[in-house]
């Protein structure tokens, strides 16, 4: 890593590097090892290894089967005192399969990277077709007795594993290293991937147009409060003959083509004679959206985290761009507290071209992997900008000395015993000021929230004219679904930015609630259909036509089910099991994003749901002033605070009505409270006084 300048202040370190890397050749890429590990089910519902496996990865080299070390807890009947103790067996196979690994790693010298498939839940048969796929294995049937009996089978089952999972790995490494001659072994995922490439290749921190800036602590904050994910809802939950269209590639489609916020960012603490109109930043306002508005623009993140888009009067911090578009809809804005950017060019359109066309030319030559690899670095740059400086860290205590000191460093939150006086301890940490220079050495996070911020609150105000059309019955942040068709100019299956159609003979679908619902598709040049069905959560098995067809016929249909998962994964207790749970699907947790309409007792649409802030008590005396001052120009405003019992006396914090008594009380506790410290204070007066008494005021010294 080279820094430009020759005086940084920390202000200076925290800009995103261009960092320049030398050009490696194959032989310098890292090798990775290739890992699995099958297990079984115990009475006791947790799992218990008994074979694993693993190979060297080389650049260059095909896997192939004779380089696997295998691992069977048959073959370990003699190193336990009790052959016939499984859970014995498995534990001894698993410190042998461990030691081999480290054993092989300090032989290569070069291995930084050992991949466990069965922990990613990511097969990617795409990178490796030749091999054909893993096969399947009914886990159920593997038990303690057919161990021996079944060994050859189960063997050859890790085996395809393991070299299927080495194949991805080669073919992943080889596509990144000839495309931008970076290793995958340097990063940990996709997201870093992404921002090691749009760095080294296609940003140049010299060009003060484009450059990105890290925030600080308090920036950050701030900006967070605005930064608010896609907008999914249900407008209309039944409907016939509907079109299913999706955006090509909707944030790259951003990142390519809107102005983005430059500089350091400047603190704009009094708003009271500020326009919109110029402010470019992150706002804090008091917005008003009109009632009979029936699709609202602006989102708001309830206490349980579930966004809404309401009417009515709220708080919120939100990107200037998506407020100014919010006026032109009939909202009423009333900023309170910025935080001003530079306007700048987008840093991001090279980046984004040059992988989009390569991603079509993949696609266009049936190049899956090539494919699947361009769409997910590109996909993935602008989320790692807005990833969040707090992490987990988990370290190994290997004797008890360690582990006592780990209790004692900052962040520690938890451990778990390991055995043998060895511990995992966990760690809570926050990569912000102190720690900025290390993670640009290391390559670390960069987190640069305000530009992924600012890229989804485009895309918000994107798609606003396609869902707020009446005949829009479903939306999922780049995806609607209307009754009638979009503009011919806004269509193609290819070009960026545009609608793609996904389905165009929806014959009937049912919208439960956001990402659940069930599209009947009309198959062409045939009388078959086939149906298309989402369902988030853990009853998704049970989701079939039939639950959705009661749903539709009576909202309070409820059933129950039982939820299995055989490979129930469970980092905090460092365990794998299987879990059975009874599951009642239909049951609200939360209050609906919006209002059900009804028709005697089906729900034939829905209406935004109406808010009005009721405490104001979060705004600092800054705030308070300028809303105060707000007020005496704004009588509408006024008016609205008014209609809904909210005081605002600059005085005291605003309150409704109701509360007054409350408050007095809080005030009278709070100053009983003064005068208790002021009297303490006194005391303690008192006593320095004393204790000064029998000091000899002599300075002659020694």
């Amino acid at each position: 890593m080279e820094f430009r300048d020759t005086k940084t202040s920390l202000r200076d370190i925290r800009r995103l590097k261009l960092e320049e890397e030398k050009e490696m050749n194959l032989s310098e890429q890292e090798k990775e090892l290739s890992n699995a590990i099958d297990t079984l089910d115990l009475e006791n519902s947790n799992h218990r290894a008994y074979a694993a496996g693993f190979m060297m990865v080389r650049p260059g080299i095909k896997p192939e089967k004779s380089d696997i070390q295998l691992f069977y807890t048959d073959e370990y009947d003699l190193l336990v005192d009790n052959p016939d103790d499984f859970e014995e067996k498995s534990t001894v196979m698993l410190k042998s399969f461990i030691n081999a690994i480290i054993k092989a790693g300090k032989k290569e010298r070069r291995v930084t990277v050992a991949y466990f498939h069965n922990l990613a839940g990511f097969d990617g048969k795409s990178f490796a077709p030749e091999l054909g796929g893993k096969g399947e294995m009914d886990y159920l049937k593997v038990n303690i007795s057919n161990l021996t009996m079944k060994k050859r089978d189960y063997l050859q089952y890790l085996e395809k594993d393991i070299l299927l999972t080495a194949a991805i790995l080669q073919k992943a490494q080889e596509i990144y290293f000839q495309l931008y001659n970076v290793d995958i072994t340097s990063v940990i995922t996709i997201s870093s991937m992404a921002l090691r490439i749009f760095r080294t290749k296609y940003y140049d921190d010299s060009k003060e147009e484009t450059r990105i800036y890290i925030p600080d602590d308090n920036q950050d904050r701030f900006i967070r409060g605005g930064y608010y994910g896609g907008h999914t809802d249900v407008y209309i939950p039944y409907g016939e003959n509907l079109k299913l269209y999706d955006v090509n590639s909707l944030y790259p489609y951003i990142m390519q083509n809107c102005l983005m916020p430059g500089g350091r960012g400047e603190w704009l603490s009094d708003l009271r004679n500020a326009k919109l109109e110029n402010l470019f930043g992150f706002v804090k306002a008091m917005v008003v959206c009109p009632k009979d508005m029936n699709r609202p623009f602006l989102p708001y993140k309830e206490n349980t985290g579930q966004l809404i888009f309401p009417t009515g009067l709220f708080l919120g911090v939100y990107w200037s761009e998506e407020l100014k578009y919010a006026e032109k809809l009939g909202y009423k804005v009333y900023p309170l507290q910025a935080l001003q950017y530079k306007m700048i060019k987008t840093p991001f359109k090279e980046f984004i071209n040059d992988l989009y066309n390569q991603r079509l030319e993949a696609k266009k030559n049936g190049d899956e992997a090539l494919s699947f690899v361009l769409k997910t670095t590109m996909n993935s740059l602008y989320g790692r900008f807005g990833i969040s400086p707090e992490s987990t860290k988990t370290e190994i205590a290997v004797s008890k000395e360690e582990f006592e000191a780990g209790i004692e460093k900052e962040g520690y939150y938890d451990f778990r015993p390991l055995g043998n006086d060895t511990y995992v301890m966990m760690y809570k940490q926050s990569r912000r000021a102190e720690d900025i220079l290390d993670d640009i050495k290391k390559d670390l996070s960069n987190s640069a929230v305000h530009i992924s911020a600012a890229i989804t609150a485009y895309a918000r105000i994107y798609m606003y004219p396609h869902i707020s059309r009446e005949d829009c019955y479903y939306t999922d942040t780049d995806s609607i679904v209307i009754k009638g068709s979009l503009k011919e100019d806004m269509i193609s299956p290819t070009e960026i930015g545009k609608f793609k159609i996904e389905y165009d003979n929806i014959e009937s679908a049912i919208f439960d609630a956001p990402k659940e619902y069930m599209l009947v598709i009309g198959l062409p040049d045939t009388d078959e259909k086939k149906n298309v069905i989402k369902f988030k959560g853990v009853g998704h098995d049970a989701a079939d036509p039939e639950w959705f067809r009661k749903r539709a016929e009576n909202p309070g249909y409820k059933q129950t089910v039982i939820y299995r998962n055989y490979f129930c994964k469970d980092f905090k207790n460092l365990e794998i099991g299987y879990r059975k749970s009874k599951v009642t699907m239909g049951e609200e947790k939360e209050k609906k994003k919006r209002e059900p309409v009804y028709d005697g007792k089906r729900i034939v649409g829905t209406k935004p749901r109406h808010l009005n802030v009721d405490d104001l008590r979060s705004l600092d005396h800054r705030a308070v002033k300028i809303l105060v001052h707000l007020l005496s120009k704004h009588d509408d405003l006024k008016k609205i605070l008014d209609d809904n019992g909210i005081a605002y006396e600059e005085t005291k914090p605003f309150i409704r009505p109701d509360e007054k008594e409350t408050y007095k009380s809080s005030i009278e506790t709070v100053s009983d409270s003064i005068e208790t410290v002021s009297s303490k204070i006194e005391i303690v007066s008192d006593s320095k006084d004393s204790l000064y008494d029998d000091i000899d005021d002599d300075e002659s010294g020694i």
